[in-house]
């Protein structure tokens, strides 16, 4: 689920310590950085609470359960 917010964000730290544009030149535009770390850490972000927010009502219903 939070596969898009991984790739950004790994993308992101390439670019950002790599120094180098042999991948594509648009990345080595700082803005472009700062949005792919950005968007992917808030794709992370929101991906977390979701999966948190899963797990604390699969184990109130496992509980209802019993």
């Amino acid at each position: 689920m939070d596969f898009p917010g991984v790739l950004l964000l790994a993308l992101g730290l390439f670019a950002k310590f790599s120094g180098e544009d042999f991948l594509h030149p648009l990345l080595s535009n700082s803005l472009v950085i700062e949005l792919l770390l950005a968007s992917g850490g808030a794709i992370i972000l929101v991906s977390s609470f979701r999966l948190f927010r899963l797990l604390r009502d699969k184990a109130r219903l496992q509980q209802s359960s019993r």
